[in-house]
């Protein structure tokens, strides 16, 4: 309730209960007589009076009047003698209050009021109103407080009962949608928003407004009667809002105690709306009726140009038009084309971008426009200059599901400009609707019929092209039904070449000078399908810039070109054409269906394709298979190139070719083989690679077509008169790798060319050849290089044998004449104290006068080789003025090469060796190194034979040196001791011939004889009195008797050829017991030298005669060998010694 109605309020509550307003419950309670004087009158009122002081937050009460007990409970004395018991009693939520208003009542002096409560003794709340005042002393301090405390509580109940009945209602009629307004005898004495808002009133101007003063005068009576008390009824009366706007009420009322007053509430609600919409019923009823009758119109037609004019000429007779139009939209393009016009037929046709003129306008703004001057408005299109009778117009669009399907409009002619209403734009806007549905429609009925017709068309084309045919009559159906469904003059097709993006005429109807012409992507209306990969449009060819540079435009008018696709990849193009005709503006319908013509068309193509690459491919495969086969059972390139050339030729059934290779080290092309004409151009010279039509193949290499050998511009003009004219065909590398290893051409007879799937097959022939010639090429100098390692192992071996130079030197020679595949080979030795030259082996000469030649130093080819040191040659010796080339050509030789190599080793020359041949001949660097290598393992054997002379020379003279010593040292014993004198020599003779009895041989026989000449070299370190005593030794001259053969071993030891020989000077006096010396050695320890010594030197003891005693017989000396075998001899080697002389041998 606003402020300012409280003061009102309670002088009217004031007035009802009949008295004056009652003081302010701050005015202090005056207690002026003393307490006993008036206490029977206090004890008598309905109120609780107090004395007491204020001390440390608590009042401490001197006197509390006995109501106490009958209000709260408790006795006057309980709360005089427990001051906190009464503070205690105070709610909890009231205590802050109360302390707050004591103290400053207290410090101030200021009269005490308060409204808060108190607990009984038994738990009750009882709200009291608390009046006292602050009683001073004669200094002016406070000295006690006096107060009266009453019952409130069901005052307060009351109170809050109100307070909760007045703001249910506040929040009923705030919440209430209808206007309420309490009013008494038609003053307002409260409102809800909902009528604020409604009367457009400020809450503070509408309280104690008067009703009736905004009531029009015709309704005031009616609204008196509704506003007087017990009225019931609801009425609509008109009235007005504060800003003078009239609106249209209903009302209610009835009566109500406002504020315990009668009054009346009346419930406003607005009915303007509720009129406006029965109006707007009204009118809907009417258009729908007459949009009933066009819909039902519309639905009766299916053919578009009749459905058009109907929505026309409805939509002029609706809002009273002069006459309309309808634009229809072309998404494809993005314009409005005019479809119905009743006015102007000329106009049909015409075509409008988004944005311009007022369908331009009304189809980009998807809104309503309505121009009443249309004369003059700056934003009529530039197609309607002439228009000048169109006065207003109308434009709506046309809407389906969100689409743009066109506009409609109407207009006016020859009338002043018209304003057309909102309820006309919204009648045509009403119309535009089932009128876009309808066109939806029947333009999907139209494009199903079309495309039933197409897919008709397009279902038997496919039957048709999934008929296997060939590749060229299968071009042919497709270019027809092209022409035929688009009702062309005629059609073509270009196929894509992916490799050199490329497009190639490869079928047409009626010729127009286009087949096998060939374009470029982008170039002509097939290249900008192909590169766009959409359809290409061009309705006057003939003056397109952008045409084919090639075609012959003369009779070309119109052009359609879509692209071929299957799965993304570019097949080609169909394109058809008009003759001879105004220029064609081929529809939409006739794109889309050569663009679904096109899609089959390029399956069938390249299925069509792909087909015909398997059969060329298996054809390939079949002709590759047996040209390896051919060329499998070759071992040389001999036999490899004649078999290669005729298989090639009688695959492609022709009988003229030929075959060359490269000698890419010469430069040059050799060894070719040929077939055909071709014969009579080729011999066995070599020509250098730049030579005409190969060199130009070998520099290009890449496949070369000929269209006719005899006029071909690369062709040298020396042959071009052997070669028979009309003959074409081409030519192609040969290749292993990158390297060009040969050249393969073909020539075919007129008319007939090479075709595509011939020149891949070609190309892969001379690839697989090309491997061929190379793994061939590579055997043979792993074979040649094979077979010279061998050649040249021989001769090592030869010179590391026992072979003697002349066998040599023959095997040396051999090898040159195979190996070099020469005719004949000679080597010359140096005698250095004549300086010349002399012959001492050769081979394959006619005669033998070459052997009879010197050569001196620095004179002819071979002396010049001799003396500088270096490798000769000439490839015309039957035209050289030498002695040389003289005396072979009186010879009857006949050789035109010779080479001539140094035979050097160490640094000097030994001699040459010449080789020759009786025709020209080609050096490579393998030939010529394998010349050198010949030429020095010559040396080395030259060397070496030199070298093994010498040495034998010297080990003869050193071995008999040996011999000399060894035999000097043994007759320098015996002349020692002349009873053994010639012993030494006895015994080497009979133990060689033991040790060969026994199977030794060699170089051990030599050992043996050494180790016998020495055996008592021993002996020169025991004294002569001990040696030469002519009687038995004591047995001290016998220990040192046996130290010789120590002293044989320190003797001969540091003689390191004589370690071997030891063997016997120092074990030939141990046993085979063990029992022997120096050393105790038994059996096999002992070495088989000195076992054989030691039967020999015991025999030769025994037979001889010695001053002590007579020599043994012979059959004495066998009886006590056998008797010692087993103890002192070898068994085996006794046995021996005894074979000798059974078999009558020589002792």
């Amino acid at each position: 309730m606003p402020a300012s109605r409280k003061p009102r309020l309670a002088q009217k509550r004031a007035h009802q209960r009949g008295g004056k307003p009652r003081p302010s419950s701050t005015s202090p309670l005056p207690i002026t007589a003393p307490v006993t004087d008036f206490q029977h009158l206090i004890e008598k009122i309905p109120a609780i009076t107090y004395n007491a002081v204020f001390e440390r937050s608590l009042r401490i009460f001197s006197y509390v009047s006995p109501q106490l007990q009958s209000l709260l409970g408790y006795s006057a004395a309980d709360w005089q003698a427990q001051p906190a018991l009464a503070w205690q009693c105070v709610h909890e939520a009231d205590r802050p209050a109360l302390l707050g208003a004591l103290q400053v009542s207290w410090q101030t002096g200021q009269p005490f009021n308060l409204e808060y409560r108190y607990w009984t003794r038994d738990q009750r709340l009882v709200w009291v109103r608390d009046e006292a005042v602050v009683t001073p002393n004669a200094q002016g301090q406070p000295q006690a407080i006096q107060g009266m405390m009453r019952d409130i509580t069901e005052y307060r109940a009351i109170q809050d009962a109100v307070a909760q009945s007045e703001a249910r209602f506040r929040a009923l009629s705030e919440s209430a949608s209808e206007g309420v307004i309490i009013h008494r005898n038609g003053i307002i004495l409260e409102v809800n928003q909902a009528a604020v808002t409604l009367l457009e009133y400020p809450y503070t101007e509408l309280i104690g407004l008067n009703l009736l003063e905004r009531v029009p005068p015709e309704a005031r009576a009616t609204v008196e009667k509704i506003l007087g008390i017990g009225f019931e009824g609801v009425y609509e009366v008109a009235s007005v809002r504060r800003d003078g706007s009239p609106i249209d009420l209903e009302i209610s009322g009835r009566d109500v105690l406002y504020q315990g007053q009668p009054a009346r509430v009346v419930v406003i609600r607005d009915r303007s709306d509720y009129k406006r919409h029965q109006l707007a019923l009204s009118r809907q009823a009417s258009e729908f009726a007459v949009l009933y009758e066009i819909t039902n119109e519309l639905a009766t037609h299916r053919d578009l140009r009749s459905l058009l004019n109907i929505i026309v000429k409805r939509a002029a007779e609706v809002t009273h038009s002069g006459g309309g139009s309808v634009f229809l939209y072309d998404a494809t393009k993005g314009v409005l084309v005019l479809e119905a016009v009743p006015t102007d037929l000329s106009l049909l046709g015409t075509q409008m971008r988004l944005g311009e003129g007022a369908a331009g306008i009304v189809a980009q703004t998807r809104q309503p426009l309505a121009i009443p001057d249309y004369v003059r408005w700056e934003g009529r299109s530039h197609q309607y200059p002439l228009v000048t009778s169109v006065t207003s117009v109308l434009q709506v669009p046309m809407l389906f599901g969100g689409e743009l399907i066109g506009t409609l409009g109407v207009v006016e002619h020859d009338r002043p400009p018209r304003y057309y209403t909102e309820d006309e734009i919204r009648l045509l806007m009403l119309i535009a609707g089932p009128a876009a549905a309808a066109v939806h429609n029947a333009r999907l009925l139209a494009e199903a019929r079309q495309r039933l017709s197409e897919f008709t068309v397009l279902y038997e084309v496919t039957g048709e092209l999934a008929v296997q045919h060939d590749f060229k009559s299968l071009l042919g159906i497709i270019v027809k039904y092209a022409t035929q469904l688009t009702q062309s003059s005629g059609g073509a097709i270009f196929l894509y070449d992916a490799a050199h993006e490329t497009l190639t005429c490869e079928a047409i109807v009626q010729d127009m000078g286009m087949l096998g012409s060939t374009t470029r992507i982008g170039v002509g209306a097939a290249g900008i399908a192909a590169q766009t990969r959409q359809p290409c449009v061009v309705p006057d060819y003939a003056h397109w810039e952008g045409r084919y540079p090639l075609t012959q435009v003369g009779n070309i008018s119109s052009v359609l070109q879509v692209p071929m696709l299957f799965g993304g990849e570019l097949i080609g193009t169909l394109g058809v054409a008009e003759r001879d005709q105004p220029p064609r503006y081929y529809t939409e319908n006739e794109i889309r269906l050569l663009t679904l013509l096109a899609g089959p068309a390029a399956a069938a193509v390249r299925n069509a394709r792909l087909l015909e690459s398997t059969r060329h491919r298996l054809n390939e495969l079949e002709a590759l298979n047996d040209i390896s086969r051919a060329m499998r059972t070759a071992t040389t390139l001999t036999e490899l190139l004649p078999r290669l050339l005729d298989e090639t030729l009688t695959i492609l059934g022709t009988d003229t070719g030929l075959i060359t290779l490269v000698d890419d080290e010469q430069a040059e092309f050799y060894d070719s083989v040929a077939r055909g004409w071709f014969l009579e151009l080729v011999d066995d010279q070599r020509l250098p690679l730049t030579t005409g039509l190969s060199g130009y193949v070998y520099k290009n290499p890449q496949p070369y077509l000929v269209l006719d050998y005899a006029s071909d511009v690369h062709v040298r003009a020396e042959v071009q008169s052997l070669m028979p004219p009309g003959w074409g065909g081409g030519g192609f590398p040969i290749k292993a790798g990158e390297a060009i290893v040969g050249l393969l051409f073909i020539a075919l007879p007129a008319p007939r060319q090479l075709q595509p799937p011939e020149i891949h097959l070609l190309s892969a022939i001379a690839e697989m050849a090309g491997n061929a010639i190379h793994r061939m090429r590579l055997y043979a100098q792993v074979e040649l290089r094979s077979q010279r390692l061998s050649v040249l192992r021989a001769i090592d071996l030869a010179i590391t044998g026992e072979a003697d130079l002349p066998t040599t030197l023959d095997l040396i020679l051999d090898a040159v004449v195979t190996q070099l595949q020469l005719d004949a080979a000679c080597i010359l030795l140096l005698d250095a104290q004549k300086q010349s030259l002399v012959y001492s082996a050769g081979k394959g000469f006619r005669t033998d006068m070459l052997q009879k030649v010197i050569v001196p130093l620095g004179s002819s080819r071979a002396g010049q080789a001799a003396l500088e040191a270096r490798l000769l040659y000439t490839d015309d010796l039957s035209n050289e003025d030498s002695e040389l080339a003289w005396l072979l050509r009186e010879m009857g030789e006949g050789f035109i090469t010779h080479y001539v190599a140094p035979l050097i080793s160490k640094g000097q020359v030994k001699g040459v060796l010449e080789v020759f041949h009786r025709s020209p001949h080609h050096s490579d660097d393998d030939w010529l190194r394998f010349l050198e290598a010949l030429a020095t393992q010559t040396a080395i054997a030259i060397d070496n034979a030199e070298l093994f002379d010498g040495l034998q020379r010297s080990n003869s003279e050193l071995s008999r040196a040996y011999e000399q010593t060894l035999e000097g040292w043994s007759r320098a014993l015996d002349l020692r001791d002349r009873e053994t004198e010639g012993h030494t020599q006895r015994v080497t003779e009979i133990a060689l011939r033991l040790a060969q009895h026994l199977g030794i041989k060699g170089d051990d026989l030599a050992h043996i004889r050494w180790g016998a000449l020495l055996h008592d070299i021993g002996k020169m370190g025991i004294p002569d009195h001990i040696l030469l005593k002519p009687g038995p030794l004591t047995e001290e001259e016998w220990k040192i008797m046996r130290l010789h053969p120590g002293y044989a071993y320190q003797m001969l030891a540091p003689i390191n050829y004589l370690h071997r020989a030891l063997e016997i000077p120092y074990c030939h006096h141990e046993k085979w017991d063990g029992t022997g010396y120096p050393r105790q050695l038994k059996a096999y320890e002992i070495p088989l030298s000195a076992r054989i010594f030691a039967v020999v030197d015991v025999w030769d003891a025994l037979r001889s005669d010695r001053p002590y005693r007579a020599g043994w017989t012979q059959d004495r000396i066998f009886n006590y060998l056998q008797k010692q075998s087993g103890s002192h001899f070898d068994p085996v080697v006794v046995e021996a010694f005894l074979a000798l002389f059974k078999h009558n041998l020589p002792v």
